[in-house]
């Protein structure tokens, strides 16, 4: 949390010290969670490979969220906006 503190001849926000965190005792806990993330991510992995030529092609907005979105006064989608990650891809939804 930031605090506040007088800089002169306007105000200026000063962030606490930040320490390194010490050793971590258990190393072994910490590489046993990323070994078994990474093992489901191979899994999910395969899995994509075997069904995705299943899946049907079709331009994909690729970020589609309220924020690239206007309504019209009745709260219908009028405009989708941001089309930086456009292409042609597996529709998936």
């Amino acid at each position: 949390m930031p605090r506040r503190a007088w800089g002169g001849s306007s105000w200026s926000t000063q962030w606490p010290v930040c320490r390194p965190c010490p050793p971590s005792n258990n190393q072994s806990e910490a590489i046993a969670i990323t070994r078994a993330a990474q093992e489901g991510l191979e899994r999910l992995i395969r899995v994509w490979e075997r069904r995705s030529p299943s899946l049907p092609f079709q331009l994909v907005h690729g970020d589609y969220h309220l924020d690239n979105l206007l309504f019209s006064t009745d709260d219908q989608v009028r405009y989708t906006l941001d089309f930086d990650f456009t292409a042609w891809r597996e529709r998936i939804f």
